[in-house]
């Protein structure tokens, strides 16, 4: 091997191989024939050897038809499949199809039987995730109310090919507490990881509307010789395939190196970027957005503060459809609810404000800077991982407050 990583062939090397094994003396065509397999007692070979399935992806939308595959060898008469929360929940199909109608992480089991009554039986728990709901716009995500991103049905980590993905970060953000980390540092090049999310409503865009998707990041690389990228991709059928609209590599990413395992101590070392090329074609019932990032054996990334919106980039949040000093009719909905609620407000001018839930007792559980816009506005937030009971969310501007209160159940 004489490529610079230690799992790959040069082209050449490729080429002999095939060559070797198609057209000379010992080509592989002869390891399947009757006197060979006669000669070597693999003829009769009836040992059930190894029960094994999957799927092309694993994160699904609701009521998505979805394709298992038995990787099962040998000899294998029957199938016996166990679907958690599918329909159906059964199968005795080698290459079942099943639908999921509600949103979370369910197992699969697969058990086989050989010609002579042998079996072996595969459990993957949590193989399968189907994301909540379409949301309508605008996207904000903070990750102030996610505590893990394997439990959640709004994001999912995709780890191509690396043990490392991205996770919650609790000690480092631009805003709030918390923020998407990868621990680059520590991964061989070439390995590519995911955060993928639920899917968007923006079937009810017009034409000649403008979507702006917005988010912090930083980064640095190791050495300055370091060649890494953040791909940000959108699918418009539920993640079965993705169209790349932006890429941030090379110098672009970063100019700055360190060879420490790197966190960003100040504002300063965080970029706000802006990706305005999710045009018409992409405005469907299902949007789902993806930030795929690519090592070369640089340093650590995170992200933070995600918003995908109607209108042009804003270095501020936009939470609302429209365009938004004086609070209105403050209101939640639902209420109760089981952790998932839109606040409404109307406001007469433009602003800057800080969202704020408190538990019954003033204890500050969340805190967001958001950008109000004159007209109504709505906030969609998401808090199912607070305890059930009583709190308070409390909207202040620098010269008025409104709270209200609402119902965790």
């Amino acid at each position: 091997d004489y490529s610079y990583c230690n799992r790959m062939f040069t082209k050449g090397q490729a080429e002999l191989m095939r060559a070797v094994l198609t057209y000379g003396p010992y080509k592989k065509t002869n390891l399947w024939t009757t006197s060979n397999l006669s000669s070597t007692g693999a003829g009769s070979f009836s040992t059930l050897c190894s029960v094994d399935f999957s799927v092309e992806n694993t994160v699904f939308c609701a009521n998505q038809s979805i394709d298992f595959i038995d990787q099962s060898f040998n000899d294998i008469v029957s199938w016996d499949w166990t679907f958690q929360g599918a329909t159906p929940n059964k199968s005795t199909l080698q290459n079942p199809s099943v639908v999921y109608d509600k949103a979370g992480s369910y197992s699969v089991t697969l058990k086989v039987f050989s010609s002579n009554g042998s079996s072996l039986t595969k459990t993957k728990s949590n193989y399968v995730t189907i994301l909540d709901p379409a949301s309508e716009l605008p996207l904000y995500e903070g990750f102030e109310a996610v505590s893990d991103l394997v439990q959640n049905n709004e994001w999912k980590v995709n780890n191509v090919s690396s043990n490392i993905g991205f996770v919650i970060n609790d000690n480092v953000s631009y805003s709030g507490s918390k923020s998407v980390s990868l621990n680059n540092f520590s991964q061989a090049p070439k390995a590519i990881n995911e955060l993928i999310s639920s899917s968007f409503d923006l079937s009810g865009l017009s034409q000649s509307d403008i979507v702006t998707l917005s988010f912090r990041y930083a980064y640095r690389k190791k050495t300055p010789q370091n060649f890494e990228t953040l791909r940000i991709y959108v699918s418009t059928d539920c993640g079965n395939t993705w169209t790349n609209r932006q890429t941030i590599s090379g110098s672009t990413l970063s100019s700055l190196s360190t060879t420490d395992d790197w966190k960003p101590s100040s504002i300063n070392d965080w970029v706000t970027y802006h990706v305005t090329s999710i045009k018409s074609q992409f405005f469907v019932e299902n949007l789902m957005v993806k930030f795929s990032f690519e090592s070369d054996g640089g340093n650590n990334l995170y992200l933070d503060d995600i918003n995908l919106y109607k209108g042009s980039p804003s270095s501020d949040f936009v939470l609302d459809l429209n365009e938004s000093k004086e609070l209105r009719s403050l209101t939640l909905y639902p209420n109760p609810s089981e952790g998932k609620v839109n606040v409404s407000f109307s406001s007469q001018f433009y602003d800057e404000a800080k969202l704020i839930v408190y538990d019954v007792f003033g204890k500050e559980l969340m805190f967001q800077n958001i950008h109000i816009n004159s007209g109504e506005n709505s906030v969609l937030l998401n808090l199912s991982n607070l305890s059930n009971g009583m709190y308070i969310i409390s909207i202040e501007t620098g010269s008025e407050k409104k709270i209200t209160s609402f119902l965790k159940k």
